[in-house]
């Protein structure tokens, strides 16, 4: 009895979840005050292994294309 009753608010909670998060709402104002931006697309891969035992001497290389605003730079981070 008790895990039935679990299961039917777990399911009320997820569907009210599912529910509330879908609701679109309008966008008041003009289209065009709205702020233009830059994407990224990739043209080609490359290399994408980095070395990390010679990592002062080791490339990735990966070609970009923009779309939008031109790019100004992009900031590429290595995590080991």
């Amino acid at each position: 009895m008790r895990k039935k009753i679990i299961a039917f608010l777990s399911m009320t909670v997820l569907l009210l979840g599912v529910f509330y998060s879908c609701k679109k709402s309008n966008i008041n104002g003009d289209k065009n005050d709205l702020i233009p931006g830059s994407y990224l697309t990739l043209k080609a891969a490359g290399n994408s292994k980095l070395d990390w035992k010679v990592i002062n001497t080791s490339t990735v290389t990966r070609t970009f294309g923009s779309f939008g605003l031109p790019v100004d730079k992009i900031n590429l981070y290595v995590v080991k």
